[in-house]
């Protein structure tokens, strides 16, 4: 699998690759770039973290940047390859870390079981959904529901539109192999949610919130806005009370994950310690 974060718009991108060599890796990024345009910089480490297994992609990468073939097609395509020093996966920052944390996921939730292509495929395309609908970043919306800025929104019109099978006649075994690639799809999900990082600061009243429930339906994020705070004897806010579309709801910090870039005076109602 080849992951691509855009760092500008927070999207991701699962590509199925199909070997260590130059040609599957040409055909995964103009894929890419068929689906999205071409990036002005590619960034990735040089592949010294990949086990031992895959010692013919390792070397593969190290001398990728001096491969006729595929500079011509960076070049063609004006994009600049950008590689990290060896052993300095680190300095990929956010886009590292998030790669990092899907592929522990995938590899937690497929581990050694065998899966055909199609709902290999079909896995990264639900993958990729849940990843480009998370809420970013919180926009100015109205005051009773505030809205959060996702992936989708810059990349598709009608973000957020699903298409079901569950009324469609369809042959029993195509049924199971769907049912199998959506069972593995909602456990990436239910991962997923719970890896989200507990707020930075103490949170404020007017405060928008992602509120962590892997109870949700896949794709579904609960959005809150902070109406009350209740800090601790060490003066740090541990609970908050919140206002959602379905009611008022009181959490712990630890359950919730701050969007930034949004702050809106609620109600007035006095922080209580």
């Amino acid at each position: 699998m080849v992951a691509m974060e855009n760092i500008l718009s927070g999207s991701m991108d699962q590509l199925l690759w199909a070997g260590p060599g130059e040609t599957p890796f040409l055909n995964a990024l103009m894929r890419f770039i068929d689906r999205r345009g071409p990036p002005a910089r590619l960034f990735s480490d040089r592949g010294t973290n990949f086990r031992r297994a895959d010692k013919d992609l390792q070397v593969a990468l190290r001398h990728w940047d001096t491969h006729v073939t595929l500079q011509e097609t960076l070049r063609r395509n004006d994009i600049e390859w950008v590689f990290q020093p060896p052993m300095a996966s680190h300095m990929g920052g956010v886009w590292e870390r998030q790669i990092r944390s899907i592929r522990k996921i995938l590899s937690s939730i497929i581990g050694s079981k065998k899966i055909d292509d199609d709902r290999l495929h079909t896995l990264f395309c639900e993958v990729e959904a849940t990843l480009n609908s998370r809420p970013l970043t919180a926009t100015p919306g109205s005051v009773l529901k505030p809205e959060a800025l996702t992936p989708d929104h810059l990349l598709r019109v009608g973000a957020g539109t699903r298409v079901s099978l569950n009324d469609m006649s369809i042959g029993d075994s195509f049924r199971r192999r769907w049912i199998h690639a959506q069972a593995l799809a909602d456990r990436f999900w239910k991962r997923c949610v719970n890896v989200r990082l507990s707020p930075s600061r103490n949170l404020r009243a007017g405060d928008l919130v992602l509120v962590i429930d892997p109870h949700l339906p896949r794709n579904q994020w609960r959005l809150g806005q902070v109406t009350q705070t209740f800090p601790g004897m060490d003066g740090l806010v541990h609970k908050v009370r919140l206002r959602t579309d379905s009611g008022e709801l009181l959490r712990p910090i630890v359950k919730l994950c701050l969007l930034e870039g949004y702050a809106m005076a609620p109600s007035p109602r006095p922080c209580t310690a």
